[in-house]
Order: structure tokens, then C-alpha cells, then sequence
């Protein structure tokens, strides 16, 4: 298992192993984690997102400037994708929906925990999300040779109150 913050929640732990692990496998092995941050607000640029239900619930999202996210969208589906469009924007949400649905399999598996995902969102306008709603909002950073793609995941905290590691 990968050494993460201490004070990062089980399944924030187990999330950022199985993202780094997944985007090895299905996108690009050239990647190197940053240190993962933790946010008061973020704002997205726009919307591409999934929500992650059951207990613990969870926000999760992919960010990054266009040029970078055209070329992490070219890395996953392996097709010619040259500009931030429509087919750019649904590769990203079939690789976020891709990780999050192997993410809750896994949790099921190993009896931790058994979610859902609702349907990935999309949306061209930008998404501010702030602690009292969200929860805490980590910001996962992940560099490849052309640039930095943040994945986003917001955990309430009244779960981690009720797994006593508030």
C-alpha cells in the first residue's frame, strides 16, 4: 500500500491507491502523484464530475487546464483527440466513471464498504464547492510529461466523525 498523510481517511487512502493504480493501468504509466491538498473551496472549471452514494457518499471530479485534459482524454481512449469538445469531455467522464466503479468494486470485495455511483455529470459551466457542503475536499494532483491533471474528492465529514477520525 502507498504511504499517504495520516490524517487522510481510510477511504480517501484506499481511493488515491486505486486511482494511481488505475490510471497506470488504463491511461498512462508515466505519471508521477503529487502531494495530495486539502481545500477549505475549489473551484472547478466546469463540471465533470460523478457522485459516489451509499455511506460514505463522495464528490469526485477531473480538472486541469484543456491542453493537458486533451491529452490525458488521447492517453485513456486511445483514439486522436486534438481539442477540448465533446468527445474529449466523455472520455474524461468514461475514465472517471471507469475508476470510481472499479474504486466501489473494490471496496465490495474486500467487505469495507458497498456504494453506487450516480451517472457522471457534465457540465460547460464552472462548479464552486465549498467545505460547509461538501465536506473536505482533497485535490489530487497527478503529473504526466505534458502537465497536471487534479482529480477532486470531497468526503463529507460527518463520516469521518462516525469512523471517529475527525
Amino acid at each position: 500500500m502507498t504511504e499517504f498523510d495520516k490524517d487522510l481517511s481510510q477511504f480517501v487512502s484506499i481511493y488515491i491507491e486505486r486511482l494511481t493504480e488505475n490510471i497506470k493501468e488504463h491511461a498512462n504509466p508515466d505519471m508521477k502523484l503529487l502531494p495530495v491538498i486539502t481545500y477549505d473551496a475549489y473551484e472547478l472549471s466546469e463540471e465533470l464530475s460523478q457522485e459516489i452514494t451509499g455511506y460514505p457518499s463522495a464528490f469526485s471530479a477531473i480538472n486541469g487546464d484543456p491542453e493537458t485534459l486533451v491529452k490525458f482524454a488521447e492517453d485513456y481512449a486511445r483514439v486522436g483527440i486534438d481539442k477540448f469538445d465533446d468527445l474529449c469531455r466523455e472520455a474524461l467522464l468514461d475514465f472517471l466513471n471507469l475508476i470510481n466503479g472499479l474504486f466501489v468494486v473494490y471496496l465490495s470485495q474486500n467487505n469495507i464498504f458497498e456504494l453506487s455511483l450516480n451517472a457522471p455529470n457534465r457540465d460547460k459551466n464552472s462548479v464552486a464547492l465549498d467545505s460547509d457542503t461538501h465536506g473536505d475536499i482533497y485535490a489530487i494532483p497527478v503529473e504526466f510529461s505534458y502537465g497536471v491533471v487534479t482529480f477532486v474528492l470531497a468526503e463529507p465529514r460527518e463520516f469521518k466523525k462516525a469512523a471517529g477520525q475527525a
